[in-house]
């Protein structure tokens, strides 16, 4: 499903310099805001077909930049409502050119990289992101380095596949277009690549080796774990590590995948803390998955308890190849140990989380939870093949509809709501990026 003409855009003047061309919308899935000169644009991953909002603060210096991608009507209307003696708000027409479509691709393609659940090549997205900012630089900000990007990003996909890249179809395409775009600013001197170049150019559609891919055998793996592991109680149990916290690609992305323990003593407590690591990928050029150490030395665990605004206590987390894990303890003294014991006998229970080694605000559990379980639904819906995938993908966003509206953000679970029910009538479909097409290809092959 791809962006076509619209005839009625709001435009809209919000006060304190700024004027909106679109709409704002509930987003449980998170918005991708991609800054362009004097406007920010904001993507919806779970309606890529839509027109994404763009929030302009700079009128001069974001005309020509709306002109390009929303087309002239469109920044005729933004300059008509910019005035405060002018009309607060306008409609106007959209005709999405490539520009816009690349801009939505490169939002696609950045949600996938930060949320996806999915075992994606990471290579590959790096590639097409950098690839569409490379389209696209003449509108973003702060992009002119986005040569040396792509022509890194180029060799460590060529690299990966030892010179002897992989026919199929979205990522040979890739490729070629990405070499394309490169050798219009850098001359490409690197013989891997220019054989690379060569032997992709020169294939035809048919040759044998392409595969058109299918979009199955995913969505079962997204289905996340309900039931607490056997034997959580006030003194072990299981937490989830937050995709706010922890980046992508360090741990697994599942439900319930840190363990913790703690010991307690008269004066002393001692918290060990376990974590899943990331999931194993088949990268381009490769014949099977296989697991990668993390590109990480070190992440960090926090422990909390009911009523006490701190944490009681903070250890590090190393990487273990033989049981593919993060783990770590860390031992307090009496005053803490105290803490965590009355909360054990008020019938509490440690919360514990899982980070990086820089403390950022924390995410609310409860918001977290319904984030997860959205983006989940998006992943599956993104590679859904068939009627039971849909289903499949439709019941993960009615578990976080529910999940929203616990927490009162009813429109959140209204989105999602509506978002399951247009993909099991068959009104939502999307296009895959380029590692998911090379994921599926593998799943199905």
């Amino acid at each position: 499903m791809t962006l076509s003409h619209v005839r009625d855009v709001h435009v809209a003047r919000l006060g304190f310099g700024r004027v909106l061309l679109g709409e704002e919308r509930p987003l449980p899935a998170e918005g991708v805001a991609i800054p362009i000169e004097g406007a920010l644009v904001t993507v919806d991953p779970a309606r890529p077909a839509s027109i994404p909002s763009c929030l302009v603060t700079d009128p001069d210096a974001a005309e020509a930049s709306v002109r390009l991608l929303y087309g002239e009507d469109a920044a005729s209307a933004v300059l008509r409502v910019w005035p405060d003696a002018g009309p607060a708000r306008t409609r106007c027409s959209v005709e999405p050119d490539d520009e816009l479509r690349d801009l939505v691709r490169l939002g696609m393609v950045r949600w996938c990289r930060q949320f996806s659940p999915l075992p994606l090549d990471d290579g590959l997205s790096l590639l097409e992101e950098s690839m569409l900012v490379g389209r696209l630089y003449a509108v973003l900000e702060d992009v002119d380095d986005w040569p040396g990007d792509l022509e890194r990003a180029c060799g460590r996909v060529i690299d990966r596949a030892e010179g002897d890249v992989a026919a199929h179809p979205a990522a040979e395409r890739l490729l070629v277009d990405a070499l394309d775009l490169l050798a219009t600013r850098l001359p490409i001197t690197d013989p891997i690549s220019i054989g690379a170049r060569e032997r992709l150019s020169g294939r035809e559609p048919g040759d044998p080796g392409t595969s058109d891919g299918r979009r199955d055998a995913w969505v079962a793996d997204l289905q996340p774990r309900l039931a607490l592991v056997a034997g959580d109680s006030t003194t072990a149990g299981a937490a989830t590590v937050d995709w706010y916290d922890v980046r992508r690609g360090l741990t697994s992305m599942t439900e319930g995948n840190a363990r913790w323990t703690l010991e307690l003593d008269e004066d002393a407590a001692v918290l060990s803390v376990a974590v899943e690591g990331p999931p194993a990928v088949r990268r381009y050029g490769r014949p099977a998955a296989e697991r990668e150490r993390p590109g990480a030395d070190r992440l960090a665990f926090d422990a909390y308890v009911p009523n006490w605004r701190f944490a009681v206590l903070t250890g590090e987390l190393r990487f273990g190849e033989a049981d593919w894990s993060w783990a770590g303890s860390s031992r307090v003294g009496a005053a803490q140990a105290a803490l965590l014991q009355q909360a054990v006998d008020a019938g509490g229970r440690p919360s514990v989380r899982v980070r990086t080694l820089e403390l950022t605000p924390m995410q609310s559990p409860a918001w977290a939870l319904a984030h997860r379980w959205t983006c989940r639904g998006l992943a599956a819906a993104r590679v859904a093949g068939n009627e039971d995938d849909r289903s499949a993908a439709a019941e993960t966003w009615h578990r976080a509809a529910q999940l929203w509206r616990l927490i009162r953000s009813d429109a959140h679970g209204d989105v999602c709501q509506q978002l399951a029910e247009d993909l099991l009538a068959g009104d939502l479909t999307y296009d895959l990026t380029a590692a998911e097409a090379w994921l599926v290809e593998g799943a199905s092959g």
